[in-house]
């Protein structure tokens, strides 16, 4: 976006500023451009400037829309350069003799050089006293010899007196100058950074001392909804307790009275979306709409503010409790905005086919305001599958081509594509290998890769993560047996089955093919996790890097091949022993189809690249965990609340809620740690870290092979931190970098978790740093197993001090102190890897008291020897 065109001002819109173009007309047009009064400038067509600039007589009043916008014969009056308009001096009268100093030509009557400066009528402004001393010093600086009769008597150390007077005079003023400019400059700058703080309406508040009669902006209210729903009701008032220019909680009240929010299709959040549709561009006017559920708790209940009871099935044809709440939303393709567009109450079943004439009254209702469905993107659920076999979709084994799209209701030359949410089928993938189904691959896929068998199940992966269950350092260090067993809530965590996808995974299966002598059938699951990581990678780009784009057209060919293949791959696989076609298969074929031809309809008009995210539904599943913020599962009336204030305000970004219930307590601490005269200073009684004696032996016995290939990973993953996060020389990195990679006999699990074979891109290390390292590593295993280790004070520089004596005879250049940093990186990832297997076994512990807690006193001991006696 552009800038203010005023000299010194930066302001933008991205800053909160509100810019204005400069008129069309040209007699208009020529006034701004002279009120600017830049040198030899004119305005260009995409010239503005900002609200700061014009006076608040400029602006309309009371407009019902609340929008600033400016009178049509509006002049911008305010700018750091304009200097107060001053009055003109007046002429001096007949008979008196103007005031002279040093110039004869201006005086020749009087010696009036060393009497004080006098004027008729004094200047009543700061510009009037700078023109007087300019002309003064001008004319004092005139070093005209003088030849009238009355100068021969004049002492000419008077007259360099007087000069050196006029000439510290002159550096005084003009350093004066210099110091008015920059607190200008100054000034100008503060008052940006303030407008960034609060707006025109909060400044005003501030400046009266008061919050009452003030006229909110919509920007302001939006920011304190923000602040009431994150900070909850005790902290809003503590905010205003403090004096905050906020609006009041019965004004926010008020404020979304307007709003009814009845469940159904939200007309009024239409009409409002119209005015902000009307500034997008026209390749942000592409959208996707996107549907889901979440679970809320039956009941009924009373909603004072439409006068509506609450808890019953609202959607069309549907009777009964509701169980559910329905979300439709909208969200930008180009750039990222979204909206809640309709809610609906449901029960545990659905009729999908119900869900048609919604969807196309949205999308009416959409073009109707300029925006552009492109896609309708849901989950896999019956439901979502009815609806698109209400659109007369189709995706299946036997059928000749995939049908993914309609004709579009809107526009009969563009097409209407339907997709799967890429997380959910992540996951639906992942339940069925825990679940215990077996993936059979295709013929030609097991002979292109020369696999030894043709099968993809659990046994692989569980292996993996019962050989490094008892190693300090895991191969995969997000694969823990939780991943085979989750929560209900964790089955809903992507992230949880990402680590189940992983390269991590992948390249754990082939070392224990290649290292530990397992079975080359690991290796059709480790392709197989390793195909899907890289498909949910391309489906669901959020960075340029891993968009589809036409830019690199080599990179851009190799992901479309990629896709096409997967589409091949999932018509031709079988999951379970009988070899049922799945829902997850269509799921793939749907999304993958349709966003191949999604970029190449997008790209065609003019996108650079295309962000496959954007047709996925993390929008609503950021919008159902602010839901859930206060309860994981709500009732109807929290659920319309919560959905209210969130559109309303915009707010989607995650907070940590309270989880307490005792009374409040609003007494004050008896000791203000902010306000001490003296720092608090620590116990000088430190844990002593024991004293370590290291041999040879030592990495022999206590690392086997596959925790001295992790050893060697990490230090590879700290060294290359510490080239992107630190300040350090090519030679410093060249010393503890290996100058023939992938030639350590440690280094195999390295080379397998390249993404590309032979491209290096993983960081491997010499022999004298790995050497370093694996002492240092002993010393920590030696040093956790003491009882103090966990008691000391500022752990991480102990262990750096402690690593650094052990090792002082292995040198490296001082330059930039690449050991220390070596060290410190080293073990800040190190404690995080005890803390986190210390945490683990302490879990184990509480699950295994928690299992024998009937045994845990006699009665409850004898009360099951009875039973089992019976």
């Amino acid at each position: 976006m552009p800038c203010c065109s005023a000299w010194g001002c930066s302001n933008r819109s991205e800053k909160g500023f509100k810019l204005f173009k400069f008129p069309r007309n040209p007699a208009r047009r020529k006034i701004w451009e002279v009120r600017v009064k830049r040198k030899n400038w004119v305005a260009s067509s995409s010239a503005s400037l900002c609200e700061v600039h014009f006076d608040p007589s400029q602006f309309e009043t009371k407009r019902a829309d609340g929008i600033r916008k400016l009178k049509p014969n509006a002049v911008p009056t305010i700018f750091s350069h304009r200097r107060v308009p001053t009055r003109r001096k007046p002429p001096t009268k007949r008979g008196e003799e103007a005031p002279t100093m040093l110039n004869p030509a201006r005086s020749h009557s009087d010696h009036t050089y060393s009497a004080p400066i006098k004027h008729d009528q004094p200047s009543s402004s700061e510009s009037d006293l700078e023109e007087q001393l300019d002309e003064d010093v001008a004319a004092s600086t005139e070093t005209v010899p003088c030849t009238a009769p009355f100068c021969d008597g004049l002492s000419q150390q008077k007259v360099s007196k007087l000069e050196r007077k006029v000439k510290k005079l002159k550096a005084n003023l003009h350093r004066t100058k210099r110091e008015k400019k920059a607190l200008l400059h100054r000034k100008m700058k503060q008052e940006s950074t303030i407008m960034k703080l609060f707006g025109h309406d909060q400044l005003l508040a501030l400046s009266r001392g008061g919050m009452r009669g003030v006229h909110w902006t919509a920007s302001t209210i939006r920011k304190a909804l923000r602040l009431r729903f994150s900070c909850g009701a005790s902290g809003y008032n503590h905010l205003l307790q403090q004096r905050y220019p906020l609006p009041s909680v019965r004004t926010l009240q008020r404020r979304l009275e307007s709003l009814t929010f009845v469940p159904g299709i939200l007309s009024q959040v239409f009409d409002y979306l119209r005015l902000k549709v009307s500034e997008l561009r026209e390749k942000e006017r592409v959208c996707c709409l996107t549907l889901d559920a979440m679970a809320i708790t039956p009941s009924i209940e009373y909603d004072a503010s439409c006068g509506q009871v609450l808890g019953n099935v609202t959607i069309p044809d549907h009777t009964g409790y509701a169980t559910h709440g329905l979300v439709f939303m909208l969200a930008g393709v180009a750039s990222r905005w979204k909206q809640t567009v309709a809610y609906y109450f449901t029960g545990n079943s659905l009729d999908g086919t119900v869900m048609k004439p919604i969807v196309l009254d949205l999308i009416r209702r959409a073009a109707e305001i300029g925006l552009h469905v492109i896609a309708i993107t849901s989950d896999m659920g019956s439901a979502n599958r009815a609806m698109w076999r209400s659109f007369n979709l189709l995706a299946g084994k036997h059928c000749t081509q995939t049908v993914n799209k309609i004709c579009h209701p809107q526009d009969s030359q563009r097409w209407l594509y339907f997709l799967a949410d890429v997380p959910h089928i992540i996951k639906n993938l992942k339940a069925a290998l825990v679940n215990g189904q077996v993936i059979t691959l295709p013929d030609d896929v097991v002979s292109a890769s020369n696999f030894s068998c043709n099968t993809v199940s659990l046994a692989p992966i569980q292996d993996l993560a019962n050989f490094q269950e008892p190693l300090d350092l895991k191969i995969a260090p997000k694969l823990t047996q939780k991943t085979f067993a989750p929560s209900h809530f964790e089955k809903m965590k992507v992230s949880n089955s990402l680590n189940f996808f992983s390269n991590s995974v992948s390249s754990g299966l082939h070392y224990l093919v290649k290292e530990e002598n397992r079975s080359s059938d690991y290796l059709a699951t480790a392709w197989f996790l390793e195909a899907c990581n890289h498909w949910f990678d391309l489906m669901s780009s959020r960075h340029p890097v891993m968009a589809l784009s036409r830019l690199q057209p080599k990179k851009y060919q190799k992901a479309v091949s990629f896709l096409h293949s997967v589409i091949d791959l999932f018509k031709n696989l079988k999951i379970g022993k009988r070899g049922d076609w799945k829902p997850v298969q269509t799921g793939v074929i749907m999304s993958t189809t349709s966003v191949l031809e999604i970029q190449n309809e997008l790209l065609d008009a003019g996108y650079k690249f295309v962000l496959t995210s954007r047709f996925t539904q993390d929008c609503l599943e950021n919008l159902f965990s602010m839901v859930r913020l206060k309860n994981p599962i709500p009732s109807p009336l929290a659920f319309k609340y919560a959905l209210k204030i969130i559109s309303v305000s915009q707010f989607l970004k995650p907070t940590v809620a309270s989880q307490g219930s005792y009374q409040l307590d609003d007494s004050d601490f008896a000791i203000d740690f902010l306000d001490q005269p003296v720092p608090l200073m620590l116990p000088n009684s430190e844990p002593e870290l024991m004293e370590v004696q290291l041999s040879q032996a030592n990495a022999v016995e206590d690392f086997n092979k596959a925790e001295l290939n992790s050893l060697y990973y990490l230090v590879g993953y700290c060294v290359h931190s510490i080239k992107k996060n630190n300040t350090v020389c090519l030679v410093c990195i060249g010393e503890i970098e290996s100058p023939t990679p992938g030639s350590h006999y440690s280094g195999t699990l390295t080379g397998l978790k390249e993404y590309k074979e032979g491209c290096l891109a993983i960081v491997h290390v010499g022999d004298r740093v790995f050497s370093m390292m694996l002492e240092v590593e002993i010393m920590f295993r030696n040093i956790s197993n003491n009882s103090t280790f966990m008691a000391a004070v500022n752990l991480k520089n102990l262990l750096v001090d402690k690593a650094e004596k052990l090792t002082e005879t292995v040198q490296f250049l001082k330059c930039h102190d690449i050991k220390r940093k070596l060290l410190n990186k080293y073990f800040g990832v190190r404690l995080q890897i005890f803390c986190k297997s210390v945490r683990c076994q302490r879990s184990k512990e509480v699950q295994m008291k928690k299992a024998g807690g009937e045994l845990g006193s006699k009665s409850m001991t004898m009360r099951k020897l009875v039973k089992h006696l019976k």
